[in-house]
C-alpha cells in the first residue's frame, strides 16, 4: 500500500498548477458507515419481567416463542455475553410500524412541492408524465399555497407523480420503485433531510390513518392510493423494548429511506447504527440519485445481514415480501400471515410460526 501512495504523490507533485487547481468532490456516503460494537451501545434499563409480552394481538404459539427466546438467550442466561449478544431483525415497514413510513414521506413531499428542483430531479420522472408534470408544477407554483387544494393543476400534479411512482412498481418491481422514492429526494443535505422525515413523522403519527384516493380531478375513475398517517405497532414495541432491556443486538431494515427509518426506529429504542434503509451517494453535503448497495428489499435484506451483521439472527420478523431475510440463517423465525397460501404454505414446511397483523397505535398527541 506505501508504494502506492508513494507513486501517487510522486505524480501528483509533477502535475502543472492548472491540473491540480480543481480537487474532486468527495462522496461521504459511498461505502456503509461504520457501526459500533453492541457493548458500546446504551442499553436500556430493563422496567419489567423481561420475558412477559403483555401487549395484545400475539398467537399464544408465537408469544410464548418469543418469551422464551428472551429467557433462553437474552442477557439472565449464564451463557450470554456482550461480546456476541444474540441478533433480533426486525423489518419496519407495515410490519413493526404500521404503513410504509418513506410512501407517506413521498405523499408530503408532493402535496407541498418540497423537492430541490433541478435538471437532475426532472430526468428522475418517467418520460410518459414528465412534460405535463412540470407543466402542472409551473402553473400552480405561482399560485397562493393556500388555493392548491382546489387548483386543477395541483391535483393532477399529484396524480403525475403517484402515476410516475405506480409506473416504476409495475414496470420495474419492487426495488426499483421503492429506491426511487429515496432518490427524488436529491439535491436536499443529510442534515435537511433528516430535519423534514423527523417533522414528517411527528405530524403523520397525529394525522388520520387511511389510504388516500389520488385523481387527477373529481371525476377521475382511476384513483392510485397512497397512504397518509403512520402508526406504532404497541406489541412491536413492547418486544422490541424486551429485547433490548435482556441484552439483544437488535436491527431494523427498511424499505423507506435511512433518514425516515432511523427516525421511526429511533420511536421504539433503536439505536439509528442498527437501521439499514435505502441510502444515495452524497456529494458536496447534498444527497445523489445513485443507491448504495445493500439495499434492504427482497433478497437485499438477507445480503444487509451478511454486510452489516455477518451472524445469523436469532430471531426475523417479517413477511413474504422479505422472504429472503427469513430464509437466511436458523433461529426462530416469524412470518406475518397476510392470508397468502403460498408464503404460508412455504412457512410451515420451513417451521416458522405465522403471525396475523398486529393492532395498530392510537393517534398520538403534539
Amino acid at each position: 500500500m506505501w508504494w502506492a501512495l508513494a507513486a501517487y504523490f510522486s505524480l501528483a507533485s509533477i502535475q502543472p498548477k492548472s491540473a491540480q487547481a480543481a480537487p474532486q468532490a468527495k462522496s461521504e456516503a459511498t461505502r456503509p458507515r461504520r457501526r459500533p460494537r453492541y457493548k458500546d451501545l446504551k442499553r436500556p434499563r430493563r422496567t419489567g419481567p423481561p420475558e412477559i409480552l403483555r401487549e395484545a394481538g400475539w398467537k399464544p404459539e408465537v408469544k410464548k416463542a418469543l418469551e422464551t427466546l428472551v429467557f433462553e438467550k437474552g442477557d439472565s442466561n449464564r451463557n450470554y455475553s456482550a461480546e456476541w449478544p444474540p441478533v433480533a431483525v426486525i423489518v419496519l415497514d407495515d410490519i413493526a410500524f404500521a404503513h410504509h413510513s418513506g410512501e407517506v414521506a413521498f405523499l408530503r413531499l408532493v402535496e407541498r412541492a418540497e423537492f430541490r428542483f433541478n435538471d437532475a430531479w426532472w430526468k428522475r420522472i418517467p418520460a410518459d408524465y414528465r412534460d405535463r408534470a412540470r407543466r402542472d408544477y409551473k402553473r400552480f407554483s405561482e399560485r397562493s399555497e393556500s388555493t392548491w387544494q382546489h387548483d386543477e393543476d395541483w391535483l393532477d400534479w399529484r396524480k403525475q407523480l403517484f402515476s410516475s411512482y405506480d409506473l416504476i412498481c409495475r414496470r420495474e418491481g419492487r426495488r426499483a420503485c421503492r429506491t426511487w422514492l429515496t432518490s427524488v429526494m436529491t439535491g436536499y443535505t443529510e442534515a435537511e433531510c433528516e430535519a423534514y422525515m423527523r417533522e414528517t413523522v411527528d405530524e403523520a403519527l397525529r394525522e388520520p390513518f387511511r389510504f388516500e384516493e389520488i385523481r387527477a380531478h373529481a371525476g377521475d375513475e382511476k384513483p392510485i392510493p397512497a397512504p397518509r398517517g403512520v402508526r406504532r405497532v404497541p406489541a412491536m414495541q413492547e418486544l422490541v423494548k424486551r429485547l433490548l432491556e435482556s441484552g439483544f443486538d437488535v436491527w431494523a431494515l427498511s424499505s423507506s429511506n435511512q433518514w425516515v427509518a432511523e427516525i421511526v426506529a429511533a420511536r421504539y429504542g433503536i439505536d439509528p447504527s442498527r437501521v439499514v434503509g435505502v441510502r444515495t451517494k452524497v456529494l458536496n453535503q447534498r444527497l445523489q440519485t445513485d443507491i448504495i448497495d445493500p439495499v434492504p428489499i427482497g433478497p437485499g435484506t438477507a445480503e444487509s445481514v451478511v454486510v452489516f451483521i455477518g451472524r445469523d439472527p436469532a430471531l426475523v420478523v417479517s413477511d413474504s415480501s422479505d422472504i429472503e431475510v427469513l430464509q437466511h440463517g436458523k433461529g426462530l423465525r416469524v412470518g406475518i400471515d397476510r392470508g397468502e397460501p403460498q408464503f404460508n404454505a412455504r412457512a410451515t414446511d420451513k417451521g416458522w410460526l405465522l403471525q396475523p397483523p398486529l393492532p395498530i397505535g392510537s393517534p398520538e398527541a403534539e
